[in-house]
C-alpha cells in the first residue's frame, strides 16, 4: 500500500520538478527591480524543492523493497516509525 501513496507522491513532485525547472528557466531572465538580482534565485526554490521530494521519497521507495524483496527488520522498522503516511 505505500508503494501506491508513494507512486502518487512521485506523480506530484514529478509536477514540481518538470514545471519547477520551467519556471527556473522563466526567471532566469528577469531580475529584481528592487534588489537587482536574477529572479532565478527566487523561481529556483520550487525546483529544488521537487528535487529534493525526489530523493527523500527514492529513500523511502529502497526501503519499502527492501522490506517486500528481503524482509528487512531494519526496513520495517525504518518504516514503522514514518509519521508521514496514513495507517
Amino acid at each position: 500500500m505505500r508503494l501506491v501513496v508513494y507512486t502518487f507522491m512521485l506523480i506530484f513532485t514529478m509536477v514540481f520538478v518538470t514545471n519547477g525547472y520551467a519556471y527556473a528557466l522563466f526567471g532566469f531572465n528577469q531580475t529584481s527591480e528592487l534588489t537587482g538580482i536574477n529572479m532565478v534565485f527566487i523561481h529556483g526554490v520550487y525546483l529544488l524543492a521537487g528535487i529534493s521530494w525526489l530523493l527523500f521519497l527514492g529513500e523511502r521507495v529502497l526501503w519499502a523493497l527492501a522490506v517486500i524483496f528481503f524482509g528487512s527488520k531494519e526496513g520495517i522498522a525504518h518504516l514503522r516509525g514514518d509519521h508521514n503516511v496514513a495507517r
